[in-house]
């Protein structure tokens, strides 16, 4: 991987001799290859013939001029119903979802799944026809049947070499109600032992419990084991690297009605990725997520699809600042947003800027993809530099969802993915958890994410003091404001913290265990094993000292020898280390380092 790529958008007639004229400038402008994304604009029929013949040239003008030609698996976004074809082949494939509605309010179409007379309150059944039920394992297979097995027949020859991968885009459960699927009340009561559909109200109570944890956690699984578990099988067995991007991922609170737990997915790509648009800094949730992930698996590349929406006043030197923050964060593959094949009409305007020969300097492009080239490679040398753990805390997300928001002015971009709206009890644990995650960085400790099912997967043990996740030996680990850990979880920490491991809390000492009321964290602080950690930077950094993490690299004013505020992280190789430092001061600054 470490490539700078575009993200090619195929909006047009798809003539031959200009698909050979645009690769060739992408060699010259210094992009190492690109996705071949079906977009609006499009004239040549999504996965006719036709198509498939100009995926083949493509992919072989690429091999020709030393390039990667990479599939996309959906007609425009977001993946999973290829084009229309899944919902249409069968209406049990259709995505659905289960509503509350007061009895008056029922409508002549809805099938209704319980009846609450006493509450006067129906759950029903509505339903998307235009796309599929990603929780149906037969309708995410006829996903695969109608567009990963097409391509394996007509081009599957140049899989693992002028071919090799594919990108899956935005695939979600659902913005609507609670998600469903066909037979879900019998799984739930299959895995949990008690009735989801007599307990169906409390999805809509307020405050945390059971019930929420144990739903929200078999949606997340059984979304991922039917999509994300399924296609990065099909593309292990096809020699393919599955990359891509989930939904609504930026932050914890915003992932759990769209995808359940994003972290978990990553397991299942080759090369996961993230989307990052605007010219907006990304959030620290979103980088850590996935690059923790990739890190902690050994996976080759971490991919960005990047710099969509920063508009055509956007400067060579934001993007550059914008890549170097995702580069010390892990982020090794650019995935440029947006390369059209034709910017006549409306596709100018299709979330700009052009990475094509549409730009006005683009034959003097390299010296923005060199540089950014030269950061992703570094950003894949050796191992991070960490001791601290910081866990996942969606758990508690799990037992507080329940799809019910107060409408708030659209301040961040996190708001647009929830509907301009927040439901404030997830809100009070997401936005501590990612003041959380920036206080660290600001005071110069680096750390990964840990998410339980990953750990589970990976094995994870405690002993000598060290939690480890595969090659990595943490500690220290922190455990955010409103975490509800499964118990597999709490006995691990409990050996860890026995062991001579330092476990934190912060804020608040946790209060509950899958979503249910627990004393055991009291009981752990009572016993000297928990220890308090504040969400201040100052103190913060007062209180690791004082229990023995210091920052492994600091710099300091030449003058005052005060510890400048920048953003750093360490990563350790065969020659030595490698040192991230961003200037987030104005204008330039002289300063003096140390060592741990």
């Amino acid at each position: 991987m470490q490539r700078v790529l575009a993200f090619w958008s195929w909006n047009g007639d798809l003539e031959e001799d200009r698909l050979d004229e645009i690769i060739r400038g992408f060699q010259t402008a210094g992009i190492g290859g690109f996705f071949m994304h079906a977009r609006a604009g499009l004239k040549v029929e999504y996965l006719s013939e036709e198509w498939f013949d100009r995926i083949r040239f493509s992919a072989e003008t690429a091999r020709k001029y030393g390039l990667e030609a990479w599939l996309y698996d959906e007609n425009g976004w977001p993946s999973g119903y290829a084009g229309g074809r899944v919902p249409r082949r069968d209406p049990a494939f259709c995505q659905t979802w289960m509503l509350p509605v007061k009895a008056e309010q029922l409508r002549s179409d809805d099938e209704v799944l319980a009846l609450f007379e006493g509450k006067n309150t129906a759950f029903v059944r509505r339903k998307n026809s235009s796309y599929a039920d990603l929780m149906n394992p037969d309708a995410v297979r006829a996903f695969l049947d109608c567009t990963y097995e097409a391509y394996a027949r007509e081009v599957g020859d140049l899989f693992g070499s002028a071919i090799p991968g594919i990108f899956t885009d935005e695939p979600q459960l659902s913005n609507h109600g609670y998600p469903y699927t066909e037979g879900l009340f019998e799984l739930f009561e299959k895995k949990y032992g008690y009735s989801l559909k007599e307990n169906l109200l409390l999805l809509t109570a307020p405050g945390a419990n059971r019930v929420k944890y144990d739903y929200r956690r078999l949606v997340a699984e059984r979304y991922r084991a039917s999509y994300t578990g399924q296609i990065g099988a099909w593309c292990r067995a096809h020699g393919l690297l599955f990359t891509g991007h989930m939904a609504a991922e930026d932050g914890v609170f915003s992932q759990v009605q769209t995808q359940g737990s994003v972290m978990p997915c990553y397991a299942d790509f080759g090369v996961p990725g993230i989307d990052v648009l605007g010219k907006r800094m990304p959030p620290v949730t979103l980088l850590k997520q996935v690059s923790s992930a990739a890190e902690q698996m050994n996976k080759p590349g971490v991919l960005s699809e990047t710099f969509g929406a920063s508009g055509h006043a956007a400067r060579p030197s934001d993007w550059l600042d914008l890549w170097f923050f995702q580069a010390m964060h892990g982020i090794n593959t650019a995935c440029l947003h947006l390369s059209p094949y034709s910017a006549t009409g409306r596709r100018k305007r299709d979330y700009p800027p052009t990475f094509s020969f549409h730009l006005n300097y683009y034959e003097k492009f390299d010296r923005v993809s060199r540089p950014m080239q030269k950061l992703a490679e570094y950003a894949a040398v050796g191992q991070r530099r960490t001791e601290v753990l910081v866990l996942n805390p969606v758990g508690g997300i799990f037992a507080s969802y329940r799809n019910v928001r107060k409408s708030l002015p659209l301040k961040t971009f996190a708001d647009t993915l929830t509907g301009g709206g927040v439901e404030e009890a997830c809100s009070e644990l997401a936005t501590p958890y990612r003041v959380l995650l920036e206080n660290l960085l600001a005071v110069n400790v680096y750390f990964h994410l840990g998410d339980e099912t990953l750990m589970r997967e990976l094995r994870a043990e405690a002993g000598g003091g060290r939690l480890r996740v595969d090659g990595y030996a943490y500690r220290a680990v922190v455990l955010p404001l409103g975490i509800s850990p499964s118990r597999e979880t709490c006995a691990l920490l409990e050996e860890f913290a026995r062991g001579g491991g330092l476990l934190l809390y912060v804020q608040k000492l946790p209060e509950r265990v899958e979503g249910e009321p627990s004393d055991l964290f009291r009981q752990w602080q009572a016993e000297g094993l928990l220890q308090p950690l504040t969400l201040g930077p100052s103190l913060m950094k007062k209180q690791l000292r004082c229990y023995g993490l210091r920052p492994v690299f600091e710099l300091y004013g030449e003058e005052d020898f005060r510890p400048l505020p920048l953003g750093l992280t360490v990563r350790t190789c065969q020659e030595g280390e490698v040192v991230f430092v961003r200037n987030t001061l104005p204008g330039d600054c002289r300063a003096r380092f140390s060592w741990e």
